[in-house]
């Protein structure tokens, strides 16, 4: 008998519930912000083409119930999916942010993607 490995989820609550994420929506999520970079790196290439590059290097991971995609990371805001990007600590900070909707029971879909700006206070 061949044992089955447990599949290694994140859960994100939502007022409308628990959400499971697991790396196969990793790489659908992946492939969604992949997307939308692409679409922001035609009207903007000095900024988005590097994050690009990143991303396609990225690997997709989750440790501890977080889901993690290279350097971002899967959570939840204001009752919304969203990929934060991490960023090295500098002066003035800016944060990728994705907003992120499940279409289905498997593809997943980039619905807004900004850019915090964090001075320091």
């Amino acid at each position: 008998m061949q044992a089955t490995e447990r599949e290694v989820v994140a859960e994100l609550s939502l007022a409308s519930g628990s959400i499971s994420v697991t790396t196969q929506d990793l790489g659908a999520i992946k492939q969604a912000l992949r997307s939308a970079l692409v679409e922001r790196e035609r009207e903007n290439p000095a900024d988005y083409a590097p994050l690009l590059v990143e991303l396609d290097a990225a690997p997709v991971w989750i440790s501890h119930g977080i889901a993690n995609l290279g350097p971002w990371k899967l959570t939840t805001r204001e009752d919304r999916i969203v990929l934060v990007r991490r960023t090295p600590p500098t002066p003035t900070r800016l944060f990728h942010v994705a907003t992120l909707e499940r279409v289905g029971s498997v593809a997943w879909h980039v619905k807004n993607l900004e850019v915090e700006v964090v001075h320091p206070r």
